[in-house]
Parts: C-alpha cells; structure tokens; sequence
C-alpha cells in the first residue's frame, strides 16, 4: 500500500481539509488503480478512532463497521457466485427455497434492483426488545435472535403499489440473505466468511453480537453510536439497529474491515474470482439501479461526478462507500466513522462529494484524460 499523498496530493489534502469543516472524527481513503496487472492501491488515513479516546489515531489497520456495503460485498457477491456455478437463477423465488410469505412469489431479482415492493425498513428490534428486553438479550442466544427477525421480516405485508418501483430496501436484501441461508443450510455470516470474505484472501470478517457493547469494546475498531438502549458505546459491535438486535449479521449489514481489506475484495473480483461476465453484469441498469449496486445521480451525486454507465457504488450509514469506475479503472473506498458519536452528523454528504470530486479531476490530470465531473 503506497501514500496517496505521494500521487494524489490534492486529494489528500481535500481529505483533510474536509473532515476537520465537517466534524468527521476518523477516516480512510483507499484508491486501487485497475489498468495496471500489479493493482497499485492508495491510501491515506487520518482523525481518531475514537472520541473518548483521542490517543487512538486512525491506522491503515483500523478496522471499520462497513454498514451497507454488506450488500455489495456479501450479498450481491454471494448471488453472483451462485449464479456462476449454476445453483440459482434470479428467476427464482424465495419460496423456490422453502421460504413462504407475502413475498415468496418475487423473483430475486427484484429484490437485487429494489422493486420488489417490501418496505425499505422497518424497526424489528424494537419488537425483539419487547420479547427479551434489553438487560438480557446478550443472553438469548444469536440463532434465537436472527429466527425472530427472519420470521417477522417474512411475514411483512408488501406496500400496496410500490411493487415494480425502485425503493431502496434493507429489508429485500434480509430476504436475500435467508436465501443463502437455505442454500447452504448455515447462517448468513457463516456462508459468506467461507464462500466469499475468506476465499477472496480478504480480512473482512463478521463481530456477532453476544455480549454487551462494554464487553464487545474492541480499540482496533472505529467507535460508531453511544446508544443508550444499547448500554454505552459501540465499538466492535454492529451500528446497524435490526442486525445488532438480530446477533450482528444479514443480508443487509454486518460486515466490518479496513481500507485495505475492501482495496483486496476489488482486486479479487477483477483479477478472476469472479468471471468477466459477472463484472460486467454488475453495471447492467434497470428503473435506476445497477445490479444490486447504486448508481450516481444529480449534479451532487455522492460520486462527486455525474453519473456514466461505467460507473458504481454504494453507500453505508455509518460514513461509508465504495465507488468502482470501468472507465477510469479505478475503485475508491472511502471510510469513515460519522455516526460518532451521534448520528446526526450531517457532514458526511458533503465530505463525500469534496473529496471525491478532487480525487476525479486529480486522476484525470495525471492520466492526462479528462472526463466530465
């Protein structure tokens, strides 16, 4: 991993610059240059990784709650991988798997584009609360946890006239993960350690959630959230609501790592752990949405440039993105903490768009190639 400041200079003082204006306590930025056979990757790091404790500066190995960039590096990888050995087809209904509910009947494709018509969230852990409360739920088991939100999840009525439309849902990507569980007969996180995370020599890994946040506290981890109901401060356990209520993990959130470790998830799926066709389905766009991935869109796109065929991504609550641009060839992780210690920190939309607007007119400078931004 080479210094970004080193080749992208202007980026990485945008990176800095705009953390401070816009309060963001920690951050990495990862560049991975595709053209090129040997995938230079870049990076630059910055900020604390925790509030309450200034000393512990942001490290290359840092490691990060990724929040819905589960989808993209899980799920959708998981599909993909399946699709490519034969052993389902987008076709396929989750009732194909034994699953039943008002949704059973909806190919899975749609819940990859985001039109199956399933709400896009709802508060599930408020109802798991209610059924082992809070003082005690470290003390149900995760395998218990995770069954009462896939039943309730399942059971969700659709949203009368939403089916057919795109409305992003983190709920459609829970029933997708059931899926993978069916599949494989084996919990989410289980199947995705071994099947993708681990097989693509990544560090990126699952932290479920079986003891209170104090004891889960990890200083190698980015704080997110003080979440009183929770019981203190989250550092090393899930951000995310439902999927820490659930034990940690779904198809939806769950997955943590560095800068790094999503540098060498792109590097595995361009450099053949997944077929070309695969990488290129990835980019297919229907009602908005790319194959289980965001696309840019409007002048302030969180891409900081306008949208393009060749280009994708998605974001995670906590601070988080991934961007990957065929044209270019080149990925860019951007990682940050925003949620610390609160969630209300509003500086992230225009930290994102700042530091990636500078690093695109940067890399077209130095390739000396100009494409709109």
């Amino acid at each position: 991993m080479e210094e970004l400041e080193a080749h992208f200079p202007e980026t990485a003082s945008a990176l800095v610059q705009e953390a401070k204006a816009n309060q963001i306590p920690g951050y990495a930025l990862g560049i991975i240059d595709y053209r090129k056979s040997s995938y230079p990757m870049y990076a630059h790091v910055g900020g604390v990784r925790s509030l309450e404790e200034p000393e512990l500066k942001v490290e290359l190995e840092t490691i990060f709650d990724l929040a819905s960039l589960t989808k993209v590096l899980a799920t959708v990888a998981m599909l993909s991988r399946l699709e490519e050995r034969g052993w389902l087809s987008l076709d396929y209904t989750p009732s194909y798997f034994g699953l039943s509910g008002p949704a059973s009947h909806i190919p899975l494709s749609d819940f990859l584009f985001h039109q199956s018509g399933i709400p896009a969230w709802k508060p599930y852990y408020e109802a798991i609360l209610q059924r082992f409360s809070p003082e005690k739920l470290t003390d149900v088991s995760v395998e218990a946890r995770s069954r009462a939100l896939r039943k309730m999840v399942l059971q969700e009525p659709l949203v009368e006239g939403q089916r057919g439309q795109s409305v992003y849902s983190d709920l459609g990507f829970l029933v997708l993960g059931y899926c993978i569980e069916e599949i494989f007969q084996e919990p989410f996180d289980v199947a995705i350690q071994h099947e993708i995370l681990t097989a693509m020599e990544t560090g990126l890994h699952f932290r479920r959630v079986d003891r209170t946040p104090e004891r889960l506290r990890d200083p190698r981890v980015a704080a997110t959230e003080y979440s009183a109901w929770r019981g203190g401060l989250l550092q090393g356990a899930v951000h995310d609501d439902n999927a820490w209520a659930a034990g940690g993990y779904g198809g939806h959130a769950g997955v943590f790592g560095t800068v790094g470790d999503v540098l060498l998830w792109v590097a595995s799926a361009r450099d053949g752990f997944f077929s070309r066709k695969t990488w290129d389905q990835w980019f297919e766009v229907r009602a908005g949405r790319a194959r289980g991935w965001d696309i840019a869109s409007g002048a302030q796109s969180a891409s900081g440039q306008r949208g393009h065929s060749l280009l994708i991504g998605h974001l995670g609550f906590t601070g988080t993105s991934i961007w990957i641009d065929d044209r270019r060839k080149c990925a860019v992780v951007l990682l940050s903490n925003r949620v610390h210690p609160s969630r209300e920190n509003e500086g992230i939309k225009p930290f994102r768009y700042a530091v990636h607007q500078t690093f695109w007119k940067e890399w077209d400078q130095k390739i000396g190639r100009r494409y709109e931004v």
